[in-house]
This record gives structure tokens, C-alpha cells and sequence, in this order.
């Protein structure tokens, strides 16, 4: 997930454009439950 947004499987490519901002990445298995998260800012 990515600010509470899901990105898909992890298995998946994903091809994301940064924003300027806070940014929150986080880890979650098929239950939801967050299993790791990182928060970052982009920025430029």
C-alpha cells in the first residue's frame, strides 16, 4: 500500500510516478494486517 492505497501483488510491476510530498509505504498480507512500513519524503 502505499498512503493507504493498494498497489497490487507485490509479484506485480507497477509503474509509479513520485509526487512532491510525505509518502508511507507499507507491507500488508491477504488479511489486511500491516506486516512492515516505511515512510519517506519525495523531494524536487
Amino acid at each position: 500500500m502505499l498512503n493507504g492505497r493498494s498497489l497490487g501483488s507485490a509479484s506485480a510491476g507497477l509503474a509509479w510516478k513520485p509526487k512532491r510530498g510525505k509518502c508511507v509505504l507499507a507491507l500488508v498480507d491477504r488479511a489486511g494486517k500491516v506486516l512492515d512500513s516505511v515512510a519517506f519524503e519525495v523531494r524536487g
